[in-house]
């Protein structure tokens, strides 16, 4: 994180816009920050994932793509999960 703030809202007793000298009820608070990408972190993340090949030997059926082969392949495995 870039920046943190904590901003105090007050609360009056009654509706709309305080008189002068009325006193506050209470308070809610709010935080408010930036949000920063930390590429370093990022990297070691991607690098530290895995990697793993997916093969077909349906190359004369139909012109089979790399999302098509992954979305098999994950059906598959959910289907191995319910007989497990």
């Amino acid at each position: 994180m870039d920046e943190l703030e904590i901003l105090a809202k007050p609360h009056y007793q009654r509706r709309g816009k305080p008189k002068l000298g009325d006193e506050v009820s209470y308070y809610t608070y709010h935080i408010q920050g930036n949000l920063v990408e930390n590429e370093t972190v990022i990297n070691i993340h991607l690098n530290q994932a895995g990697r793993f090949i997916l093969a077909t030997n349906l190359l004369d059926e139909e012109k089979w793509t790399n999302d098509m082969i992954l979305h098999e392949y994950k059906e598959k495995q959910t289907t191995k999960e319910d007989f497990a």
